[in-house]
Formats: structure tokens, sequence, C-alpha cells
């Protein structure tokens, strides 16, 4: 009888409508109940909260509260707003791909498309970028804007598309306009979820809202931070180079808002944002507030990810209320935004901008800016420029790079409606230890009974008595920029700020987003070996609070700076690994029953040269033997690649090997003046992933085989492909008589 009833719950739960409500003479201390309800907040306003919810979860809601049922059925008010597969009025997804490839066609010299990644269900997730030659990089302040997080919001879509159109059709026709694009770098991200535009969904094909999924002040309400593709596209587009002003679409209310949305405290820079918003509002009549004051408190949102870890002021517009406006009024809405766009344009490229290079060499340091007040940072980027917007005043800089002395520059007047450039010119200093660069995540266990005014930017830089409390079992990580080398001794010193010291655990990493090697526990500021993780370096930083202290506005872990000892000594890893099967399949793998030759790539990333490196290869996988063991890769000088492509590894895979079996190596090397062993992964029997329908059939492949064929059984009757809908959950499946336990749940196409 349970299972049945539970059968019913499911079934009932997969087929409901989502539901848009409006629930009356109710406060905002009752949010953190809708949300634990599934209520999906669009407005907050005075005794009012509007928002979404499945028609299978109302029901404590409906016992609760007097409400209004403003729209019956979301999906279907979606359909009727943007009819068939057009969309009607509104562009679809092909449609505005289409149009962006025919205008970067028809602009060679002011538009470059990129694909800065996919989506779950492989569409392209496309960012244009609008600038004179651009082709080429200019050193220009860049702004960037993003529509469409969530899927059904498709408005944020065509305020990005107008943009473009009017930017591009006015260029050398309004001097405005061709100022802006010869003077700017300009880039527009129409669509950031198209799987979930495509199926008029609030989340992407795995049904997460991705706007709680980014790795700054994330909390649990995503799978991990940065856990979909569609957002670590984002994140990495990020990497490129440091943004002036970010501004992502949404709809579902009317407003223009700063961060942070994950706590209530103040930026460092709520003026400026103040300002822009208040401008922004100017234009378009929306209320300006931050996220937190005037919505609530939610956490891994674009905004908080943007200025907190990237240094990009940023706004968040809330463009219509219902979230999918009449079609009558779309024009209306994007003509609005156009002008306040056009203003933000103007100012991105006021303040202070200027250079950051070598004092002896010339060469572009990348360094961190810190604009004092209101003291937060931002970054130069490869070629050393970076960009500052501010008004009027007289302000001071500290900056502050890896290897080089820190500078501060004293009384800059910045006059309104321009900019000042400054040279600065950094002296080398190659005894200083090493600080931490940038925030990855921030996992910060902040409780809503309290504030935390400690932000993760105070771990930058040098040890400063100014703190990130990472709250009980909170959890950051840190990019270090220059590896840490394990030399003699201590390579890195984690740094806390209290009179109280709590316990944390460190782990180690070369990929932001892990693999993590496990390098100590210790209370208090603390020194960490890198032996301990059993790796020749590292670039990134995990550090988690042990979770026995006890919440408030500085619990956990209270992390000041984390320092890391110069090593001049050098220091190999490995880059890549080539496997030759020419005397099995040659297909470039390792599978049962073959013989292969393996040349492994390593690299120096080290201060002083590797000299005369032999390498011996181990294993103690019995299903493997190596045949031939030594290799020599001779003398690798630092920053350079090296390979033993002349004396190859032999190695032999048994025919026993089960399909898909990993395999643990470790290479010892030994040289003149190096001694280290670094553990490596191979795969025997590597099952892959093809599409047997040609990509040109379909907008993208639907279906998917794999190439483990057992030529043991006769052939069945050829079939015809049938096409289903995504890659389903994969079974362990390693002999022909295995019975298995089907996890559940499971997706099923």
């Amino acid at each position: 009888m349970k299972k049945f009833l539970f059968l019913i719950l499911f079934i009932s739960l997969l087929f409901s409508k989502e539901m848009l409500i409006k629930i009356n003479n109710v406060s905002k201390e009752e949010i953190p109940f809708l949300l634990k309800e599934g209520f999906y907040i669009y407005e907050v306003g005075k005794n009012y909260i509007i928002g979404a919810i499945d028609e299978g979860k109302f029901l404590p809601i409906k016992n609760k509260y007097s409400y209004e049922i403003l729209i019956e059925d979301m999906l279907d008010y979606h359909q009727r707003m943007a009819p068939g597969d057009n969309f009607g009025r509104f562009h679809s997804y092909q449609e505005i791909v289409d149009t962006f490839n025919i205008i970067a066609q028809n602009n060679p010299d002011l538009v470059r498309l990129d694909t800065i990644g996919y989506s779950v269900q492989n569409r392209l997730i496309l960012a244009m970028k609008i600038s004179q030659n651009a082709g080429s990089d200019e050193h220009r302040p860049r702004i960037v804007w993003d529509g469409t997080t969530h899927g059904n919001e498709n408005i944020g879509a065509e305020v990005c598309l107008y943009l473009v159109r009017y930017l591009l059709s006015n260029y050398g026709v309004d001097p405005l306009v061709t100022h802006l694009i010869n003077t700017r770098e300009i880039w527009v991200i129409p669509i950031v979820n198209p799987d979930g535009m495509a199926a008029r969904t609030r989340g992407n094909a795995n049904g997460v809202d991705l706007n709680r999924d980014y790795g700054f002040a994330w909390w649990q309400e995503t799978p991990a931070p940065f856990s979909q593709p569609e957002i670590r596209a984002i994140r990495n587009f990020f990497q490129r180079a440091p943004f002036v002003l970010y501004i992502t679409y949404h709809s579902g209310t009317r407003a223009a808002m700063w961060p942070w949305s994950y706590t209530s405290a103040a930026t460092y820079d709520s003026i400026f944002h103040s300002f822009l918003t208040q401008r922004y509002s100017y234009y378009t009549g929306y209320p300006a507030f931050q996220i937190a004051r005037g919505l609530y408190e939610a956490r891994g949102t674009s905004s908080d990810f943007g200025y907190g870890a990237e240094g990009a002021l940023c706004l968040a517009i809330e463009l219509c209320s219902p979230h999918v406006p009449d079609t009558t009024q779309i024009d209306t809405i994007c003509r609005a935004n156009l002008s306040a766009n056009l203003e933000m344009l103007k100012r991105v490229g006021w303040g202070i901008r200027g250079r950051v290079y070598d004092s002896l060499t010339n060469e572009p340091i990348k360094a961190i800016i810190e604009l004092q007040p209101p003291y937060s940072p931002v970054y130069s980027d490869t070629c050393g420029y970076f960009f500052r917007y501010c008004s009027e005043g007289t302000y001071s800089l500290r900056i502050f790079a890896n290897g080089y002395q820190e500078k501060i520059i004293d009384n800059i007047y910045v006059p309104p409606d321009t900019y000042i450039f400054i040279d600065i010119p950094l002296v080398r200093d190659t005894l200083q230890p090493l600080f931490a660069y940038k925030n990855i995540f921030a996992i910060i266990n902040d409780q809503p009974n309290y504030i935390n005014y400690t932000f993760p930017s105070f771990v930058l830089g040098r040890e400063n008595n100014k703190r990130l409390s990472l709250g009980v079992k909170g959890w950051v990580v840190y990019d270090m920029q220059i590896p840490i080398i394990n030399g003699p001794g201590m390579d890195f010193m984690v740094i806390e700020d209290t009179i109280d010291p709590e316990g944390c655990s460190v782990y180690v990493s070369n990929n932001w987003n892990g693999p993590w090697y496990f390098c100590g526990v210790d209370t208090g500021t603390s020194y960490f070996d890198l032996s301990n993780a059993g790796v020749s370096y590292c670039r990134y930083i995990k550090i988690i609070d042990q979770g026995y202290g006890v919440n408030g506005p500085t619990g956990g872990y209270d992390l000041d700076a984390i320092e890391a000892v110069v090593s001049n000594v050098p220091a190999l890893t490995i880059r890549q690994i080539v496997i030759y099967d020419s005397l099995g399949n040659n297909n470039g793998r390792i599978d049962p029953g073959e013989t292969c030759f393996s040349v492994i790539n390593l690299r120096n990333v080290g201060r002083q040269p590797a000299n005369n490196i032999i390498g011996i290869l181990k294993t103690n996988d019995q299903y493997v033997t190596i045949l031939d063991s030594i290799a020599s890769f001779g003398d690798i000088p630092p920053d350079s690649l090296r390979n033993n492509e002349n004396d190859r590894f032999l190695i032999y895979a048994s025919s026993q090997t089960p399909r898909s079996h990993i395999v643990n190596f470790q290479l010892y090397l030994y040289g003149s003046n190096y001694t280290d062993s670094l553990r490596f992964n191979l795969e025997i029997g590597e099952l892959t992933v093809t599409d047997p329908i040609p990509d040109n059939r379909q907008p993208e492949p639907l279906y998917y085989a794999y190439d483990d064929i057992d030529t043991f059984y006769q052939q069945c009757e050829p079939f015809e492909w049938v096409e289903i809908r995504n890659v389903g959950t994969r079974l362990p499946i390693t002999s022909d008589d295995q019975t298995i336990r089907i996890p559940l749940p499971f997706p099923i196409y």
C-alpha cells in the first residue's frame, strides 16, 4: 500500500503544473518557509510575495496563507505568449543562433562570434564581441551582458538581441554609438540556458536552477558548485579577461539590483553599485535596491560570482512582470533598457585605467589592483592593462602581484565623466612569499540569524589582519596563480586571524575543480608540506572548516591569508601521456591483450633546470606488465617540455583485463639534481561514446551507443536506429553472466 501511495505521489508531481501565486498579508520573515516548500520568489512587496510553485507542492502554503492564483499554468501561459516552435513574436533559440551568425558574417571588422560552451543537450552557448577590430585585443574597458539564465525568461535574450542590432546598425551613423564601439570591448551572451529556453522551463535539461550553481557563496541548491556545463562555460569565459561591468537579465518582477544576494551586508562598492542602478532606473522606472535586502537571500548567483570572484561591478536587472510579457510590450521593454545600456556603456570607460609591468623588462604583470576607498580588488589582464570604474574624486591605489614588491599610489584625482591613465612599474622581488590571487569557490555557512561581514577578498595578498570567517563546515578554494613547489621542509602556511584558534582540513590540486589531495589538518595558523599530499607542486588550495565551532557572525575558521615558500628548485609534472598501440588495433588506447608503447611529456614548472632525468615506471596491477620500465628524458629547463619519444616505455595488458579497468602507475624520476615520483592512471579497455546518426540530421546528437562489441555471439539482424532523448544511466556490467542491482532513481528516455 505504501509503495502504491508513493507511486501516486511521484506521478502527481511529475505531471503537476506550475502556478504563479500571490500570497497576501505575509512578511519577509516567512520567506525561509516558502523557499523550503519549493516556492520560487519573483517579487517581494509590502505585505505580499509573488512566486511560482508546482501544484503538487502547494498544499502547505494553501492551508497557511491567503492567496491569489495569477497564472493557472505557467507552461501553458508561456506557450500562449510564445506559441509554436518559432515562439511567435519572441525569437526561438535557433533564430537567435542563426541571427547572430548572420550578424557576424556581415560585420567581420566589428564582430567576433565565439562558442564558449555547450548545454546539457549540446546546444551552443554563444558570446558575441562587438568592438573596432574585433579580431584583436585593443585593451579597452570590457562590459558583458547575458540573458535567459532561466529558460522561461525569454525577454532577456530579446533585450540582448535588440542591443546588438542597434549598436551595429548605428555604427558609422550615430557618433555616440561609433565612439562607444571604437573605445569599448562589448560582449553579449544572449542565452545562458538554451535547453531551458527550448523547453520553456526555468531550469536546464537537468532540472537545475542555473542561478544557484555558481561557486561563489554556493549552498547546496544544486548538485555541486559549478556542476552544470552552462555555468562552467560562463565561469571559463570570465577567465579570459577581467570585466569592468557585468549586467545579467531576468524577469518576473521589475527591478534594478546589485549584489550581494547571499547576505544583506553591503558591498564595498555599494556607493557605485547604488549610483549605477539608480541611473539604470532613470530610464526604465525600475526600483533600485540590493538583492538580499529588496528580495531575499539567494546563494550561488551570477551577480555575486561576477563581483565577488571576478571583481566586476554587477547589475541584476528584472525586466518585467510576469516573467513572459505580452508581445505588445517586447519593443517597449527593449527600448527602455537600450537607453539605460547606452549610459552604462559610457560610464564603463570612466574612472582609472593603467598598465602594470615589470620595471626592468617592461613585461606585463597580472596583478591585483585595490581602489582605496572602497578597498575592493580588480585584476589586470594578460597584457597588464586594468580598468576601474569610479566617480569623480581623489583615491589611492594599492597594487600587489606575486613575485613583486607591493606599491601604493596616493592622491589620484579622477575628473568627472572621463578617465585617468597611470603607468605602474613594479620591482621584482623573488624572496616574497606567494599569496592567494583569486577566489574560486566560497561556501560560507552564514546562518540567517547572523550577518557575516567578512568577504573572500580579504584573503587575497599577504597577511593583513583581515579575515574571512568560513562558518561551521564552510570551505573555500583559492588560486595561487603561481605553482607552489614541493621543496625541502614546509611548503606553505595557512594563517588564521583570531584569538580563538579553530581547526581546518587542507587539500591541494593542480586543477580548479579537483581532484583534491589531502595535505593535512591542523588548528590555527599552520604549516603544510606537499609531500603529505603526494604531489610535486600545486596551484589551488582548498580549506575546510572542521565543524567543531559554533556559528555566529565570525563562526568557523577565520582565514587571513595563504603564504607559500618560494623554492628555487626544479619541479616536474606530467603534461600528457600518449599511447602507441600499432601492434594492436591502433586506436590510441590500451585495450585488453595489447602491447603498447607509452610516451610521457614532462613539464618543468620550477625555477631551476632538472638535469639528466631518468624515469622508472612501476605498477602493482595484476593485469598489467611493464616490459620496458626505464626511459631517458634528458635535461628539462624551467618552463619547458621534454618527453621519452626516443626511449619509450613498453606496457602489456592481459587479455583477461576487465573493460574500463583503471590502472595506477607510479613514475619515479631521478636526475643529477632531482628526485621525485609522480602518480597517474590509465584506463584499460575504455568505453567510448559514439554517435551513429550524422550531426547534420539533427540539431544535436540524440542517440548514443558504446563501442564495446562482444564478437563471440552471432550478429543479429540489422535494425533501424531509434532516437531517444539523452545518455541514460550507465550500468557497471563487466561480464556476460553478471547480475546487478539497478540504481534508483535513474533517468528513463
